[in-house]
C-alpha cells in the first residue's frame, strides 16, 4: 500500500476491484490517481464550458428571469462548481487511501462541517466562502454544489452529525488541507472575486437548471476516457489541469453532442423540407415548421391532424428552422410506449441523414428506450480505449454515442427518440432528476400522441411544458384525436377554462394553435376527405357477429380492426367512407 500523500484526493483506480462487499472500498493496489484540485479543475472547466454554450447561458437567464447572464455572474456559479467536492478532505474519506477502511462518504459530510459552529468559521477562514456569501443565494448554491450526485441537499434536514471527521489530527488536518484549492479557486475565476456585480439570481427554477448542468459536468469530468487519472503523485498543483482541461473540454462537449455548433456549421444553405423527406411537403407541414404565432414568439405549438398526415415529418422539419436559427440546440422526440419509439428511431436516422450530409459531424440519434439494446450505443469504456481516442477526428460518431449509454444520459446528446416517460423523469422527485431537466430544456421536445396521456401524465406535461417555456424552450405537441380542455390546460395551464362545447365543436380541423394563440386556426389542407360516423352497437359479447361485420366489411376492401377489453359494455363501430374504408370494433 502506497502512502498517502499530504494533499488531499479526489479520485483513485486499482487493478482489482471488489463487487461482493459493499460498503468497502475497491481492493488492490492504486495504479492512478487525481487530488483534489485537480479533479476540481476538471470539474470546474466542463462546467465553464457548458455555460459558454450560448444557448445554455439563454436558458439559465430566462430562468433567473434576467435579460442576460453576464460573464462575471457565469464565473461565480464556476466557483460553486470547483468547490463541489470540498468534503472529500474529511478524515474518513481520505482514510479509504486504504482499501480496507470503512466507505466515508462527502456529500452529507460537506454539510456537516458547514452546520457546526467551530468547523464552519475555520471553514470561511480557508475556503473563499467569505466572499462567496456576499455574492446572494449562498445557501441555495452550495446546496447545490455539494448535492451534485442527484439530490439537492436540504440544509435543515437532520443525518449524522459527525464532528470527528472534521477534526485536525497529528498527521492530517482536513480544513487546512483544503487551502491549495482555495488558492487555485480564486486564480480560476479571479473575476468572480471582484467587488459588486450582479447578484446571483434567488429563483428555484434557476437552481434547478444549474444543479442539473453540475452533475453533468461532474460526469463528463469523471469519465476517465476523457480527462484520463494521472500516475501516483504525478500532478495536484491544479493550475497545469486547468490549463490541459480548458483547452480539450470544448471539443468534448462538441463530440459528445451537447454542443452542436460543428453539426449546425454542416446544414445546407439552402434548408427547406427537402432536406427532411423526398416528398413534396403539405401547407400543413410547411406551417409547422414555419409557425411563430401571431407575435413572433410562439414556443408551445400543438399541431392537429389525422393518423398519417405527415406529422413526423412536420415535427422533424419544425426542429430544422428553429436548430438552423439557434433556438434549440437539438431533439426529442417523445412516444406514448417503447414500440412505437424504436419504430420512429429508423425513421429520424434517416431524415438525420438528409439534414446532415457531413457523416463525421452528424448528430448521433439516440434510442431512449432503456434495454432497447441500441447497438449504436457501445459503451466507450468497453473495451477500452487508448488515450488519444478523443485526438481522432474520424471517431467524433462514435463519441457522440456517450448520452446512448445510460438513460440519465439520453438528452445530453444533440437528438434522441424515446418514451414520454423519459422526459417526465425529469419533474418528479427521483434521483438526477435534474440532470435530465437541464439537458431536455436545450431541445425541441416533440410529444407525439399526446392525447393518448392519462390525467396523471397529462398533469405532469403540463408541469414540464410550464418549465421548459420558463426557460424559454420550445415543444411540439401532435395529437390526431386532442380534446379541447386539454389542449387548453397544456398552452395556458391547468386553470384555464375550456371552450363552451359549441366552440369546441365548431374548431378547425386540422388545426395549429400555440401558448400565444390558444384557440386552433385553420391549415390549409391537401389531404382525401374522411367522413367519420359512430353507430351503437350491442355486439361486443358475440364473437360471431363481430366476425360476421368483420367479413362483410373486408368483402368491400375494407381495414379491419378488432380490439376488445374486459369491460362488459356496448362496441361502437366506426366506419370511415374513404377508399378504401377503414371499420374498426372496439369497446367503449
Amino acid at each position: 500500500m502506497s502512502d498517502r500523500p499530504v494533499i488531499p484526493w479526489a479520485k483513485l483506480s486499482r487493478d482489482q476491484v471488489s463487487s461482493d462487499q459493499p460498503g468497502i472500498a475497491s481492493r488492490g493496489a492504486i495504479t492512478g490517481w487525481l487530488s483534489l484540485v485537480d479533479h476540481s479543475a476538471d470539474v470546474a472547466a466542463v462546467f465553464e464550458a457548458i455555460l459558454a454554450v450560448p444557448l445554455v447561458a439563454r436558458r439559465l437567464a430566462s430562468l433567473a428571469r434576467y435579460g442576460r447572464l453576464d460573464e462575471q455572474t457565469q464565473m461565480r456559479l464556476c466557483v460553486f462548481a470547483a468547490l463541489h467536492d470540498f468534503g472529500k478532505a474529511n478524515n474518513g474519506f481520505q482514510a479509504r487511501w486504504d482499501s480496507s477502511a470503512a466507505w466515508i462518504g462527502h456529500v452529507h459530510e460537506g454539510l456537516i462541517a458547514l452546520k457546526d459552529e467551530d468547523a464552519r468559521d475555520e471553514i470561511v477562514n480557508v475556503l473563499p466562502f467569505g466572499d462567496m456569501e456576499a455574492w446572494n443565494s449562498f445557501e441555495d448554491a452550495i446546496c447545490v454544489a455539494l448535492g451534485h450526485h442527484g439530490r439537492p441537499l436540504d440544509p435543515q434536514a437532520s443525518g449524522r452529525d459527525d464532528k470527528g471527521l472534521w477534526c485536525s489530527t497529528a498527521t492530517y488536518s482536513p480544513i487546512e488541507a483544503l487551502r491549495p484549492l482555495s488558492t487555485a479557486v480564486r486564480s480560476w475565476s479571479p473575476i468572480a472575486f471582484r467587488p459588486g456585480g450582479a447578484p446571483l439570481p434567488n429563483h428555484p427554477p434557476f437552481w434547478h437548471a444549474v444543479s442539473g448542468l453540475l452533475t453533468l459536468a461532474d460526469w463528463i469530468a469523471s469519465d476517465e476516457n476523457m480527462f484520463p487519472l494521472l500516475p501516483l503523485f504525478d500532478g495536484g498543483d491544479g493550475a497545469a489541469r486547468m490549463e490541459h482541461s480548458r483547452m480539450r473540454v470544448g471539443g468534448i462537449l462538441q463530440k459528445i453532442g451537447f454542443d452542436p455548433q460543428q453539426a449546425r456549421q454542416t446544414l445546407p444553405s439552402d434548408l427547406g423540407f427537402a432536406a427532411v423527406s423526398e416528398y413534396p411537403p403539405r401547407p400543413m407541414q410547411i406551417a409547422t415548421g414555419e409557425w411563430q404565432g401571431s407575435r413572433g414568439d410562439a414556443h408551445i405549438v400543438v399541431l392537429e391532424s389525422e393518423t398519417g398526415s405527415g406529422k413526423t415529418e412536420a415535427a422533424i422539419y419544425r426542429f430544422t428552422k428553429l436548430f438552423e436559427a439557434g433556438e434549440v440546440d437539438g431533439l426529442y422526440f417523445a412516444l406514448p410506449t417503447r414500440v412505437a419509439a424504436t419504430s420512429l428511431h429508423r425513421r429520424v436516422q434517416q431524415a438525420v441523414a438528409r439534414i446532415f450530409p457531413d457523416l463525421e459531424r452528424r448528430p448521433h440519434v439516440v434510442l431512449a428506450v432503456p434495454g432497447a439494446g441500441d447497438a449504436s450505443a457501445t459503451s466507450l469504456a468497453e473495451p477500452p480505449l487508448g488515450l488519444d481516442f478523443w485526438e481522432k477526428p474520424q471517431e467524433a460518431a462514435i463519441s457522440g454515442r456517450w448520452a446512448a449509454e445510460r438513460p440519465k444520459k439520453y438528452m445530453a446528446g444533440t437528438i434522441a427518440v424515446g418514451t414520454i416517460d423519459q422526459a417526465l423523469l425529469g419533474i418528479i422527485r427521483v434521483k438526477h432528476a435534474h440532470l435530465r431537466l437541464a439537458s431536455l430544456m436545450r431541445h425541441l421536445l416533440v410529444v407525439d400522441e399526446v392525447h393518448a396521456s392519462d390525467l396523471y401524465m397529462s398533469t405532469l406535461l403540463g408541469v414540464l411544458l410550464r418549465f421548459h417555456r420558463a426557460a424559454g424552450g420550445h415543444a411540439l405537441l401532435l395529437s390526431a384525436t386532442l380534446g379541447a380542455k386539454a389542449r387548453v390546460s397544456l398552452l395556458s395551464g391547468p386553470r384555464a377554462e375550456p371552450p363552451p362545447l359549441a366552440e369546441a365543436i365548431a374548431a378547425p380541423y386540422p388545426a395549429l394553435s400555440s401558448d400565444r394563440d390558444p384557440a386552433p386556426l385553420t391549415q390549409a389542407w391537401e389531404g382525401r376527405e374522411k367522413h367519420v360516423s359512430l353507430n351503437l352497437s350491442h355486439d361486443i359479447a358475440n364473437p360471431e357477429a363481430i366476425a360476421r361485420r368483420a367479413l362483410e366489411a373486408a368483402k368491400h376492401n375494407a381495414k379491419v380492426i378488432v380490439s376488445q377489453s374486459n369491460c362488459k359494455a356496448s362496441s361502437i363501430s366506426i366506419s370511415t367512407s374513404i377508399s378504401p374504408a377503414s371499420v374498426w370494433q372496439k369497446s367503449t
